[in-house]
């Protein structure tokens, strides 16, 4: 079905789909995720022992990106967990596509495909970046209200394997906050932490900035260990922000971003990037690997850096190859309109 769906989009039929049926799916969804709490576990105590977790940045409506990763990468199942971390919606001129076909995955998958709420999954922004119009354009308000009540609904946050917090933005100005007190929050309300969760940005210096969006703050590597030590956490993937290589490595390793939107608005020519951690990340701590000398650079940084993650953790530059065997120069191959299917926004 999944793959019905997707040929329906292609073939620019979209329109026909009809309001009710994405109201459905979106009502649906809403009901799955309002009985989540603000951040959730991802466990792979269960999961097959070839399982990979693939963690996405923000999409922002590039639909035939997505279409892209899915054909690269597989459809949702057991061993092949998908976590999409936000900001679906926005910018890119097929947002309705994209969020129909992940609630259509997510009702389908539950327990192995994954949407984080990102600043963009808001009112106001989508009123202003293009979802709004876009929805009401290709079906009614009626259909926008409702997605757009089902998004605001999304965990704004998860915990993979008890070791690594994934969450669109960035992290609160009270560093000290716990999971747990994160969870005690209304997601819907207007809470600080919730909108830093969503806005908040890295900085190189310590202790908290302002913050160039005129909204939340920029937090040092400073708070990154704090929370991450609050939290008996190992490391934090966030999103939120343009990376020319797809990916940015920051606060002594121990935060990355991750942006899954290749040449961004069609003007950036960035590459995407996509974090893949294999069953192995159970082990956190228990385990380190000897590097041979053809190892990656990113691989080797990460080694030096972070020993405790890389016997479990793979970054995929999007049009991956084995890390084991290629230079990271290699890896960042920039997937801009020659590489992409020609309609890729």
């Amino acid at each position: 079905m999944v793959h019905e769906l997707i040929a329906f989009f292609k073939a620019d039929t979209a329109n026909a789909l009809q309001p009710a049926i994405i109201r459905f799916l979106a009502a649906q969804c809403a009901l799955l995720h309002e009985a989540l709490p603000n951040v959730c576990d991802i466990s792979l105590a269960e999961a097959p022992e070839d399982c990979i977790v693939s963690v996405f940045g923000d999409i922002h409506g590039q639909f035939y990106d997505l279409i892209h990763f899915l054909e690269t990468f597989g459809l949702p199942s057991a061993s092949n967990v998908f976590v999409f971390n936000g900001d679906f919606v926005d910018r890119g001129s097929f947002s309705l596509e994209c969020v129909v076909l992940l609630f259509y995955m997510k009702l389908i998958w539950p327990d192995f495909i994954f949407l984080t709420r990102g600043n963009h999954e808001s009112r106001e922004l989508t009123q202003f970046y293009g979802f709004r119009n876009e929805t009401i354009h290709k079906a009614d308000e009626l259909t926008y209200n409702v997605l757009i009540e089902s998004l605001m609904r999304l965990p704004v946050a998860y915990v993979l394997a008890r070791a690594v917090f994934i969450v669109h933005g960035g992290l609160p100005r009270n560093s000290d906050v716990s999971l747990e007190q994160i969870n005690a929050l209304n997601r819907l309300g207007n809470d600080d932490i919730i909108r830093d969760l969503l806005w908040a940005d890295p900085a190189e210096e310590a202790g908290s900035h302002s913050s160039k969006r005129g909204v939340s703050h920029m937090f040092g590597p400073d708070f990154t260990e704090r929370f991450l030590h609050r939290n008996a956490l190992k490391l934090v993937i966030r999103s939120h922000e343009m990376k020319d290589e797809g990916y940015e490595i920051m606060h002594d390793g121990k935060l990355i971003t991750v942006f899954s939107a290749p040449n961004y608005c069609d003007t950036m020519n960035n590459s995407a990037a996509v974090i893949r951690f294999t069953k192995r990340i159970e082990a956190l701590g228990n385990a380190k690997t000897m590097l041979n000398a053809n190892s990656s650079r990113f691989a080797r940084y990460l080694h030096d850096s972070h020993p405790e993650l890389v016997t479990c953790g793979i970054l995929d530059i999007f049009g991956f190859e084995a890390l084991q065997s290629n230079s990271l120069e290699q890896l960042c191959i920039n997937y801009t309109n020659e590489r992409l299917t020609p309609q890729t926004t």
